[in-house]
């Protein structure tokens, strides 16, 4: 399923490429004001949402952003949840500013996902920051305060170090160790906003899962 959003340029053009490229791929189509929706066969789901971009962007000469949701495996209920998908899909992307691009959802990044709903928020937030909380419940660590701690002191271990009543060389090590769990580029810029917004849903939801057993240990360690 895929929603190709129209920005602009002559959108009387529109249906009438809806129309042929739908024909031409032996898919479905429905043209509405803004947008338009095509139910097209195959599994390149990527691939094809690049090529309907950049046709209706060509015939347009107007930026498009398009959305995919599904498969559908069949009519009715599986091509409604698909399109609900593309739609979710197609407002997260507007909202993040990806105004002329095209995507699946399992391409827009957490946050991406995270606007796009309709996905289970433990194992997403899992995806970003699981294994840090892993480490602190199994190990009985402070890897989870630690990273506030040195954030909230403006990324200056040593003034982390007092904050935890730690030495400064003990904050260092944690961060290697969230270097090792989580990638070298934690600490850049979008990696940093993922990360703490996925910590603070854990948080709220207390932990990653609904167990309140699985609630991440709190206690200091190193």
């Amino acid at each position: 399923m895929i929603i190709a959003r129209t920005e602009a340029g002559p959108r009387s053009k529109a249906e009438p490429w809806a129309e042929f490229y739908a024909s031409r791929v032996n898919g479905l189509y429905l043209a509405r004001a803004e947008d338009i929706t095509l139910l097209i066969p195959g599994r390149a789901a990527e691939s094809v949402a690049n090529s309907v971009r950049e046709e209706l962007t060509a015939a347009l000469r107007s930026p498009v952003t398009v959305g995919v949701g599904g498969p559908a495996s069949k009519l009715g209920e599986p091509v409604r949840a698909a399109f609900a998908e593309a739609r979710r899909c197609l407002s997260a992307m507007v909202t993040l500013g990806m105004i002329g691009r095209s995507a699946v959802p399992g391409k827009l990044g957490f946050l991406g996902l995270l606007l796009a709903g309709g996905r289970d928020v433990p194992q997403l937030v899992g995806s970003v920051v699981g294994p840090v909380f892993d480490y602190d419940e199994q190990r009985s660590g402070a890897l989870v305060e630690t990273r506030d701690a040195y954030f909230e002191s403006g990324s200056n271990a040593t003034a982390a170090a007092k904050v935890l009543h730690v030495h400064p060389n003990t904050v260092s090590r944690r961060l290697d160790r969230i270097s090792e769990l989580l990638g070298p580029d934690w600490q850049y810029p979008q990696r940093m906003l993922e990360i703490q917004v996925a910590l603070q849903l854990a948080r709220m939801r207390g932990g990653l899962s609904d167990d309140p057993d699985s609630v991440p240990s709190e206690s200091v360690g190193t």
